[in-house]
């Protein structure tokens, strides 16, 4: 398997007329956690809450001390992450992607998921979208080759699930759905073990209302 670079929580964008071979493409990872702060987890100091795997990859690559996140807010930091770019220049500053108004990642917005996909990459996206909530603003819509997700927050109705433009559950058992994403992470990575992959899990907790398994 090619070499894997996981982005806890930041991206870089990589666009241009790059020429790779196979063994120069790494993969790319970027797991995203909604509204978790920097003290909920152990290798920033948190006594209260087990986060050992995280831990783990923290003391393997890299742990930044001074950083920023474009928005304080879902939408425009998810379109900050996924473009490289302010969220005001996005015009995604006014308020949160609902399924009631049109608030949307512009379409001639490049993301990390088109500009790697054009160098022969295979991308996914398995958890929460927030960046709008007609077809033609979906994940696939953006660079992405397989969304398994939700379009919006956990807290806002109607909350269902879908497979690449299909609703495939509604309700939904959130109960289940951290180890269903990270179940189609796994999935995506051992099926494309072959070829250079980027994989976007964007969790939709600890956001409330919060949902754990047995």
């Amino acid at each position: 398997m090619p070499k894997i670079k996981f982005l806890l929580l930041a991206t870089c964008l990589l666009y241009g007329t790059f020429v790779w071979t196979q063994s120069d493409r790494p993969n790319f990872i970027v797991i995203m956690a909604d509204d978790l702060g920097i003290g909920d987890i152990g290798v920033y100091g948190s006594k209260l809450i087990n986060t050992p795997n995280i831990n783990r990859m923290a003391a393997e690559g890299m742990v930044f001390d001074s950083f920023y996140a474009s928005a304080n807010v879902c939408t425009a930091s998810r379109g900050g992450l996924l473009t490289g770019r302010y969220p005001i220049r996005l015009g995604l500053v006014t308020d949160v992607a609902r399924p009631s108004n049109n608030i949307h990642l512009a379409e001639n917005e490049i993301t990390i998921a088109e500009a790697l996909q054009e160098q022969g990459y295979d991308t996914a996206i398995f958890g929460k979208w927030h960046l709008g909530s007609r077809i033609e603003w979906y994940p696939l819509n953006h660079g992405f080759d397989e969304f398994y997700g939700a379009l919006h927050s956990n807290d806002m109705a109607p909350f269902k699930i879908y497979r690449d433009d299909r609703v495939i559950e509604d309700p939904v058992d959130q109960t289940t759905l951290t180890q269903r994403y990270t179940s189609e992470a796994l999935r995506f990575i051992e099926q494309n073990k072959d070829n250079p992959f980027f994989l976007y899990v964007p969790h939709s907790f600890p956001h409330v209302p919060l949902f754990v398994s047995e």
